[in-house]
């Protein structure tokens, strides 16, 4: 009896396992986004909140820990998430730039709303606001900065690669 439970238990576990890694391999560049995220808002939250705690302007301080964490955040998603070390760096940086300014300036319009407002304690906002900045800067970067052109290898979201030229994705 105790032998059979501890067999079915062991086939849970490996079905789980077989799960998460099925997922893992379907949604790891979302993922690897997710994580490279992270620690990019760790960094400007940090920054952010510490410049605010100086009496930094709010806006001020958001502009400077956007940009201490963007260009780490360029370098992780060029060569890790989207893999893009094969595209025009120049060209990938200036998209890039791009979107995470646009994404920038809607950050410091939702910014003031919330606390202007809204009403919201100055801390907040960043956090909020990552709602609508992370699957914004997500798509973008996916489909438009770091982009595989026709000729060159990428990954669609299963693991398996396919001559960009003829990806629908």
């Amino acid at each position: 009896m105790c032998l059979r439970k501890k067999e079915s238990t062991l086939r849970q576990f490996v079905k789980i396992k077989n799960n998460v890694s099925l997922l893992f391999r379907k949604y790891s560049q979302f993922i690897k986004f997710g994580l490279v995220g992270f620690s990019n808002t760790l960094i400007s939250y940090v920054t952010y909140a510490l410049l605010v705690y100086l009496d930094v302007y709010y806006q001020i301080a958001n502009i400077v820990a956007f940009t201490i964490s963007s260009l780490s955040g360029f370098v992780l998603n060029r060569s890790w998430v989207f893999d893009g070390k094969n595209g025009h760096i120049v060209k990938q940086l200036l998209k890039y730039y791009l979107v995470y300014g646009s994404s920038l300036i809607l950050s410091l319009v939702l910014t003031y709303i919330w606390i202007e407002l809204v009403g919201v304690n100055k801390y907040l906002p960043p956090i909020i606001n990552l709602i609508i900045t992370v699957p914004y800067n997500y798509l973008l970067n996916k489909v438009w900065a770091f982009r595989m052109h026709k000729g060159t290898a990428n990954v669609v979201p299963d693991g398996e690669f396919l001559d960009a030229g003829n990806a629908n994705t």
